[in-house]
C-alpha cells in the first residue's frame, strides 16, 4: 500500500486495530512518509484529538523533535485562545479554533501565503495563528511529495472551507443590505429600538465583510501559489518546455529523423 493509498484508507477506517497495523507495516519496511504526516491533521504537531490510535501512531511516526514542536505548539496555542480584553466576534464558522489546523498542511510556505493566513486569523482571534517555524521543515523532501501533499491540502481547503465559506458571507452581506435597507426606510415604532437594530446590522456586516476580504485574498494566493507549483513541476519533468521555441525546433525534428532512419 502506497502512501497515498494509506491516506485514503486512514481517513475511512474506523477500526483503530486495522489503522495502526497498515502504519505499522510501513515502518517494518522501511518506508518514509514524508508528506503523508502533514495531510493527516491529527498526526501535525501541534494538533490534538481524541482518536485512541493517535499516540501509538506518532510513537511509530514522529522523532524527538516532532514531540518537542508538538508541546511547543500546544502550549502556544492555549495561549492565543485565552480570551482577550475585548469580546471576540461571533465565530459562525469555527475558525477560531479550525484555522490553525486547516492549513498548518501547506507548510513550507511562501511569506505572502503566510501573511494571509494570518490576516485571516486575526480576524477571527485578534493573533496570529502560525509563525514561520515550520517553513523551511519539507524543504528536504521530494518535489514531487511536497507538490502532492500541497495540491491535495489546497483543493481540499479550497473547495471544502473557504470556498462555502465565501458564498455563504456573500449571501449573508446581500441579507443585511436588505434589513439595513429596511431599518432605514422605516417610520413606524420606538425609533430608538430602530437605531439599535441599524447599527446590529451594521457591525454585523463590516465585520463579515472583513472576514469575507481576508478570505478571498487567501484564496486567490492560494490558487496562485498551486499553478506556480505546477509549472515548476512540470518543468522539472519535462525540460524541454523551458526551452526557447529555437531550441525545441532543434530537438524534435532530430528525434524525428532518427526514428525515420531505415532499418538494417
Amino acid at each position: 500500500m502506497d502512501s497515498l493509498k494509506l491516506f485514503e484508507f486512514i481517513q475511512g477506517e474506523e477500526d483503530d486495530s486495522n489503522i495502526l497495523d497498515q502504519l505499522q507495516q510501513h515502518t517494518r519496511k522501511g518506508k518514509k512518509l514524508p508528506w503523508f504526516q502533514d495531510v493527516i491533521p491529527e498526526l501535525i504537531p501541534g494538533v490534538e484529538d481524541s482518536h485512541t490510535w493517535l499516540s501509538q501512531a506518532r510513537n511509530l511516526l514522529w522523532t524527538d523533535t516532532e514531540y518537542d514542536e508538538h508541546e511547543k505548539k500546544i502550549d502556544r496555542k492555549k495561549k492565543l485562545l485565552q480570551p482577550g480584553p475585548e469580546p471576540f466576534a461571533v465565530d459562525h464558522y469555527r475558525l477560531r479554533k479550525h484555522w490553525p489546523i486547516y492549513v498548518e498542511a501547506l507548510r513550507p510556505m511562501t511569506k505572502r501565503m503566510l501573511a494571509a493566513v494570518n490576516e485571516v486569523y486575526h480576524v477571527v482571534a485578534r493573533q496570529d495563528c502560525l509563525t514561520e517555524d515550520r517553513n523551511t521543515a519539507g524543504l528536504t523532501s521530494e518535489t514531487d511529495d511536497k507538490h502532492h501533499a500541497f495540491v491535495t491540502v489546497a483543493v481540499a481547503l479550497q473547495d471544502q472551507v473557504v470556498s462555502p465559506i465565501i458564498g455563504d458571507i456573500e449571501r449573508q452581506q446581500e441579507s443585511l443590505s436588505d434589513e439595513i435597507g429596511r431599518a432605514q426606510d422605516t417610520d413606524e415604532g420606538d425609533q430608538d429600538s430602530v437605531q439599535q437594530r441599524l447599527d446590529l446590522f451594521t457591525e454585523e456586516r463590516q465585520e463579515s465583510q472583513k472576514l469575507l476580504k481576508a478570505l478571498k485574498k487567501f484564496r486567490d494566493i492560494l490558487v496562485d501559489e498551486k499553478e506556480t507549483q505546477d509549472r515548476r513541476k512540470d518543468l522539472k519533468r519535462n525540460p524541454v518546455v523551458g526551452q526557447s521555441e529555437s531550441e525545441s525546433d532543434l530537438v524534435i525534428p532530430r528525434k524525428r529523423a532518427k526514428q525515420a532512419l531505415p532499418l538494417r
